[in-house]
């Protein structure tokens, strides 16, 4: 938005600013993100006389619907049934922007989140049981309304093991969304403050705060120069873990 005072026989005053432009994503419209996904894989390491394993991962999410702001519990089990040593195994939350024009498409990946677990033995398991990641401020899955840029996200589990082999990796697709199930949204005791609902069909929904996206590489770089020259966006976020924890669901 650009702002211009015309001043006859002076140098006219503008002043610019950039801003998010955002449609919801109501993730009570869309189907089947409350119902718990799962996936493994396994594989051997080399081959012929240098075979061994398998190592195996599985991984479980309690939905794929999920919003900014909230901590999703990660269930998974690493097993090393090869001579090797596990480096490490990592859950990262990967974003993919697909961008469209008449001529071509690309597309980008980045990493939101990423929490890393110590090493794994031969012959040893690693059970996930109490590690969480909070889902950061960015654009709800699908950008609801543009048709040349498409985002997707995706949990990824890796087992990095040593020496010459690829990681072993299990993949599950999340919708990330705007306004949360109204079955999670009950889970918390929230005090609404009187007045105007945030959204009309959902009156017990607080409003979000708006928080900048975490990656500085993805800034604007042709922002208004009276903004420094980058601009970066700010998504909705539900800040409901500083208000009150969960209750117990059965």
């Amino acid at each position: 938005m650009k702002l211009v005072v015309d001043r006859p026989w002076h140098i006219d005053d503008k002043l610019s600013r950039a801003f998010t432009v955002l449609s919801h994503l109501d993730l009570n419209q869309t189907p089947n993100v409350m119902i718990p996904v799962a996936a493994e894989n396994n594989k051997f390491l080399c081959c012929c006389c240098c075979k061994t394993g398998p190592i195996s991962a599985s991984l479980k999410l309690d939905r794929s619907g999920l919003v900014p702001g909230e901590r999703i519990p990660i269930h998974a089990v690493c097993v090393n049934h090869s001579s090797r040593v596990m480096k490490a195994t990592r859950m990262i939350l990967w974003q993919g922007i697909t961008c469209r024009t008449l001529l071509k498409t690309r597309r980008f990946t980045q990493k939101l989140v990423t929490v890393q677990r110590p090493q794994i033995h031969a012959g040893g398991t690693d059970t996930w049981h109490h590690e969480a990641f909070t889902v950061p401020p960015c654009a709800p899955t699908g950008l609801p309304g543009c048709s040349i840029i498409d985002t997707d996200y995706y949990v990824l589990l890796e087992m990095d093991p040593a020496g010459p082999s690829l990681d072993l990796e299990v993949a599950i697709p999340v919708v990330i969304g705007t306004i949360p199930p109204l079955q999670v949204l009950n889970n918390y005791n929230l005090g609404i403050a009187p007045g105007s609902p945030y959204h009309a069909d959902y009156p017990s929904l607080p409003p979000p705060a708006y928080e900048a996206f975490k990656n500085p590489d993805m800034a604007y770089d042709h922002a208004p120069e009276d903004e420094g020259g980058r601009f970066i966006p700010a998504y909705p976020i539900y800040n409901w873990y500083s208000a009150s924890a969960p209750t117990a669901t059965k």
